[in-house]
C-alpha cells in the first residue's frame, strides 16, 4: 500500500509523511507514536488504508512485531481485554454511547503501563469536540490526522488508474467525470462490472452509448434512492374501495383550493397495515392523479426504506437527508418501514434524519409530500412518539388484508401477464386456499400470491416436460400440488382439511 493510494488526506499527507519519517529514522519513538485520526467520511475503505498503510511501515522499521488488534469504545469493548502480545491497537468510536473521550482514564492508564506499544484512536466527532478530545490527549498522542471525503480530482485519478490497469480508454473525458460524482462505493462497483461486460463484449473502447446500454442495470442498482416516474391508475387497483374513496376525497379538496386560488393544502399521509396490500401501488396512483390535476410541480416519486435517508457517521445524516428531500420535492417521497426511524436511544442518528424531515415538512408543505408507510402497530407507536411528526401528518389511513376473492384476481391477474391460461376449476380451490392463508399473521398479501405465481408455473413446467409437450395451460392438479405443501395448510389440518 502506497500513501498515493489513499484517498482523501490531502490535507494530513504531508503530516502521514512526516509520522513515517520519524518513526524511520526511530525520532522520538519511543514517546510519540501514537496517532488520532478524526474519520470525517463515510468512504471506510479509506479510513482502512491509512491505518494498514501505518502498520506495515511501523513493522518495516521494528517499531512494533506487527500483532494487530481492534477495540469498539461503543459495544464497551475495554483494553483490559487487550492481547497481551498485541503492539497495534485501534480504538474506534463513533460518538453514540462510550465514545474515546469518556474512556480517558482506562486509555491513559493502558499507555503508561504499555509504552513498547501503539495506539491509534478513530473518532468521528466534529472539529469543535475533536479539539476537546485532542486536549485531554495531548500529552499521549503527537500526531493528528483526518481523513476526509475524497474529491472529485481523486475520484477520477481512481477511475484512469482502474481504466489504464484495465487497459480500457473512454471515448470522451466526459464519462470519467459524470462517474466521479457519484460515491466511491457506486464507482468502485460500476468499474467492476465495466471490465465484466467489456470482457464479454471484446472490447477496448467505451463510449456513453456503451455505458448506458451495458451497465443500465447496475447503475439503477447502485442508486440508494428510487425515483419512478411509472404512473398507476387506481382503477388499476384491486379492491380498497375505502381507501380509494378517502383519498379521492382529499384529491377533491385540492382541487377546490387550487380553483379558488389558495395554497395547496398540506397532503402528509401514512399509510398502515400488514405487508403486500398495495400500499406503494396506493402511493403511485396518488402521485399521478395529482400530477394529472396539476397539483404536483414535477409529478415524481421516490421511494426509499426510511433508513436509507440516515448517514453512516457522524455529522453525515442531516447531509443526506436534506439531500434526498431536495431530490424529492415537487414530488412524493415514499418512506417505507418508517418505524424504523425510532431511535433506540436519545440523540441517535435516527432522531437527526427526523428532525430534519419534520421541519422540511414544514418549510416545504406545498412543494413536498411525504408518505410514512409500514405495519399497524409499529407505526402507531412511532407518530405517537413525536407530537411535531403526528401534527404534520393530517391523513392516516388503514389498510387491511384483502379478502379471498381478491386475492384470486391479483393471483390471476399475474398469471396472465406471464402468458398463461388459468383453468376454471382452479378457482374454488385457490379461494379456499387464500381464506386459510389470510388468517395468518404474517400473510404477506401480494408478495403471497406472486410467490404462489412462480410455484405454480415452475410446477407446471415439470409437469410439461415429463408430458413431453408445449403448453401455457395451468390445470387444476398444478395447482393441487403446490397448495398441499404450503405450510399454511396447516391451520386446517387438524378438521381434515385438504386438497385432493
Amino acid at each position: 500500500m502506497k500513501l498515493n493510494q489513499i484517498y482523501g488526506i490531502s490535507n494530513s499527507r504531508k503530516k502521514i509523511e512526516d509520522y513515517v519519517f520519524a518513526m524511520k529514522n526511530k525520532i522520538n519513538t519511543n514517546s510519540y507514536k501514537n496517532v488520532i485520526i478524526r474519520s470525517a467520511t463515510s468512504e471506510q475503505d479509506n479510513i482502512d488504508y491509512l491505518l494498514e498503510y501505518l502498520f506495515q511501515n511501523l513493522k518495516k522499521n521494528k517499531i512494533i512485531k506487527g500483532i494487530k488488534q481492534s477495540f469498539d469504545i461503543d459495544n464497551d469493548e475495554s483494553l483490559k481485554d487487550a492481547n497481551k502480545e498485541s503492539d497495534f491497537l485501534i480504538i474506534f468510536s463513533d460518538k453514540r454511547h462510550r465514545n474515546i473521550d469518556a474512556a480517558r482514564e482506562e486509555i491513559i492508564d493502558y499507555l503508561n503501563n504499555n509504552t513498547n506499544k501503539v495506539l491509534i484512536l478513530v473518532d468521528n466527532s466534529d472539529e469543535k469536540r475533536m479539539c476537546t478530545i485532542r486536549n485531554h490527549f495531548g500529552a499521549y498522542f503527537t500526531y493528528y490526522f483526518e481523513v476526509q471525503e475524497s474529491t472529485n480530482k481523486e475520484k477520477e485519478k481512481y477511475i484512469c488508474d482502474f481504466l489504464k490497469k484495465c487497459q480500457i480508454t473512454v471515448s470522451n473525458y466526459d464519462i470519467v467525470k459524470n462517474l466521479s460524482a457519484k460515491p466511491f462505493y457506486d464507482i468502485k462497483s460500476t468499474l467492476c462490472h465495466l471490465q465484466i461486460r467489456c470482457e464479454q463484449k471484446k472490447i477496448k473502447e467505451v463510449n456513453s452509448s456503451f455505458l448506458h446500454k451495458e451497465l443500465c442495470d447496475i447503475i439503477d442498482e447502485t442508486n440508494e434512492e428510487q425515483e419512478d416516474n411509472e404512473e398507476v391508475s387506481f382503477e388499476s387497483i384491486i379492491g380498497m374501495n375505502s381507501i380509494k374513496e378517502q383519498i379521492q376525497d382529499i384529491i377533491n379538496y385540492a382541487k377546490i383550493c387550487k380553483q379558488k386560488g389558495q395554497k395547496r393544502p398540506t397532503i402528509n399521509m401514512a399509510f398502515l397495515g400488514p405487508p403486500g396490500v398495495g400500499k406503494t401501488s396506493v402511493a403511485r396512483a396518488l402521485t399521478a392523479s395529482l400530477k394529472h390535476e396539476g397539483l404536483l410541480q414535477t409529478g415524481s416519486f421516490m421511494e426509499l426504506n426510511a433508513r436509507d435517508i440516515i448517514g453512516q457517521y457522524v455529522g453525515t445524516t442531516a447531509t443526506k437527508t436534506k439531500e434526498i428531500i431536495n431530490k424529492a420535492r415537487g414530488g412524493i417521497l415514499f418512506l417505507d418501514e418508517s418505524y424504523s426511524l425510532n431511535s433506540r436511544w436519545e440523540n441517535g442518528y435516527e432522531d437527526e434524519a427526523l428532525s430534519v424531515l419534520v421541519q422540511s415538512m414544514e418549510n416545504y408543505r406545498e412543494d413536498l409530500i411525504v408518505i410514512f408507510a409500514g405495519y399497524e402497530k409499529e407505526m402507531e407507536a412511532f407518530i405517537n412518539r413525536n407530537p411535531g411528526l403526528k401534527s404534520r401528518i393530517p391523513y392516516i389511513i388503514h389498510f387491511d388484508n384483502y379478502s379471498s376473492e381478491e386475492l384470486f384476481m391479483i393471483f390471476e391477474n399475474m398469471i396472465s401477464s406471464m402468458g398463461y391460461i388459468l383453468d376454471e376449476k382452479t378457482k374454488p380451490v385457490l379461494l379456499d386456499y387464500f381464506e386459510i392463508a389470510r388468517q395468518k399473521d404474517d400473510f404477506a398479501n401480494g408478495r403471497e400470491c406472486r410467490n404462489l405465481v412462480e410455484k405454480i408455473i415452475i410446477a407446471q413446467s415439470k409437469r410439461v416436460t415429463m408430458e413431453n409437450i408445449i403448453s401455457n395451460f395451468i390445470n387444476e392438479s398444478d395447482v393441487k400440488n403446490v397448495l398441499n405443501k404450503q405450510p399454511q395448510l396447516q391451520i386446517k389440518k387438524e378438521i381434515g382439511f385438504k386438497f385432493t
